[in-house]
């Protein structure tokens, strides 16, 4: 047994000893290096493909919508995927001054492509409100039409004379033909001083807006006739 073991001993030292070891090792040691680079390449390739998948995915979660009417920079803008209206609007700098808040859904979500639009103020204002001038003023000409007629009944009775004064001079001379206000066109209208053309095309609009005119009354809402003007035409009209 000694013998063999010793026999055992000297075989391996004798391998140690040769070339045959050196290369051995030598294999191992390159197999480990391949081993070792062949992880590290594998690590920066899956990092490469991570990064990219983030810059594309973060690509893909911008959506492109165009932002216009009231706002302070009209124009096309990026915003994150799912965003409301309002984040358009406030990549546009917000609403103007003008803008009619409640015209607008600003919690609409949107998506891509979509317009987002600020309408104007007045432009939901001025109908409404001229309405209610309107009904105003058919009050108040009811009242005074009623009022009229009363004072009318009590004065039959005891007729005065009619005195020529500098108002009875300034109104339409008797033969002077009325113009009718809903049914006349552009060109009767301007046959009266003081109607240009843009006025008379404001008075078909409000016509077309409205159903046309209730009293002559009515003329001091038109676009572009203020009081001065109104008083100036009214006697040439009818309704």
């Amino acid at each position: 047994m000694k013998k063999q073991n010793e026999s055992i001993k000297e075989k391996i030292i004798t391998f140690i000893k040769s070339k045959s070891f050196v290369i051995y090792c030598f294999i191992i040691c390159a197999a480990l290096y391949f081993i070792s680079m062949a992880g590290q390449n594998y690590k920066s390739e899956y990092t490469s493909f991570s990064d990219e998948y983030s810059t594309e995915h973060k690509e893909n979660s911008k959506i492109t919508v165009y932002v216009t009417g009231e706002v302070l920079n009209p124009g096309l803008y990026q915003v994150d995927l799912n965003s409301r209206a309002s984040a358009a609007i406030e990549a546009a700098g917000g609403m103007t001054e003008k803008a009619d808040a409640e015209g607008v859904n600003i919690a609409k979500i949107l998506k891509d492509g979509d317009q987002v639009k600020v309408p104007a103020i007045k432009s939901s204002n001025y109908k409404s409100t001229s309405y209610s001038k309107k009904s105003t003023l058919k009050s108040a000409s009811k009242s005074s039409s009623s009022a009229a007629k009363k004072s009318s009944a009590k004065t039959a009775s005891s007729p005065t004379p009619v005195t020529e004064t500098a108002d009875t001079e300034a109104a339409p001379e008797p033969e002077q033909t009325l113009i009718s206000l809903n049914c006349g066109n552009a060109a009767q209208y301007m046959r009266v001083s003081g109607v240009t053309a843009e006025i008379a095309a404001n008075i078909i609009d409000y016509i077309n807006t409205y159903g046309g005119f209730d009293s002559v009354d009515e003329l001091q809402f038109v676009k572009g006739i203020d009081i001065s003007l109104y008083n100036k035409i009214k006697d040439f009209f009818t309704v």
